[in-house]
């Protein structure tokens, strides 16, 4: 696996030490965010397992090295920009033939997640699995993403909702409520709804009524 943005490393050295990974590589732009973090980490620690890099996006990853590549901790279009960078104007993506994609962007608001779940898509990646969870007063989507040539489109929440789990349904139904309100009191704001939030709100605005 590979976690890109790894900064204080702490997922790198989590995957490196759960016993399912035969590999790790983490890599972060920052070298002092990796020196306070990572790099002092792996040194404390001694993981054999885990390799600490210093670069931009993917581009330190070898063909073939990472089967699943994470970032965590990112803004969605910081995400989508290191998903859609190019090495011989080739996508560094399918150059390093991973096969997974397990991504959880700083940000919750269904706009946003779907211009990432789009961008996915249009990549040739469908969603095979999704985790909620709200910490801190905040929520976060992790979601994972498989090649597939015949994905379709899906907004934020999809996966979720078909898996009829009574836990998540009730975590999900939290979610769509206050994100229903939340675009809400942005149409009073703005007089409009974006494409993304109105097409989520058709598979959610029930959901998120019956809620409240």
């Amino acid at each position: 696996a590979a976690d890109v943005g790894t900064d204080h490393g702490l997922l790198a050295a989590a995957l490196a030490l759960s016993g399912r990974c035969e590999r790790v590589v983490g890599v972060d732009v920052s070298e002092e965010a990796l020196r306070m973090g990572a790099f002092r980490l792996q040194q404390r620690l001694s993981i054999p397992n885990l390799d600490i890099r210093l670069g931009e996006g993917m581009n330190e990853l070898n063909v073939g090295e990472a089967e699943a590549v994470c970032i965590a901790g990112m803004g969605v279009h910081t995400i989508m920009e290191i998903l859609t960078a190019k090495k011989d104007d080739d996508l560094l993506l399918d150059k390093l033939e991973c096969k997974r994609l397990v991504l959880q962007p700083t940000i919750s608001k269904p706009r946003r997640l779907t211009q990432l779940y789009d961008c996915l898509h249009d990549l040739g990646w469908g969603v095979s699995d999704e985790r909620i969870a709200y910490l801190s007063s905040r929520w976060y989507i992790s979601a994972m993403f498989e090649r597939s040539e015949t994905a379709i489109h899906t907004v934020p929440g999809s996966r979720l909702a078909s898996l009829n789990e009574d836990k998540t349904s009730e975590t999900l139904q939290q979610w769509a409520a206050h994100h229903y309100r939340w675009i809400q009191d942005d149409k009073v704001k703005t007089g409009i709804v974006d494409d993304e939030d109105r097409r989520w709100l058709q598979e959610f605005e029930t959901l998120a009524r019956d809620a409240q």
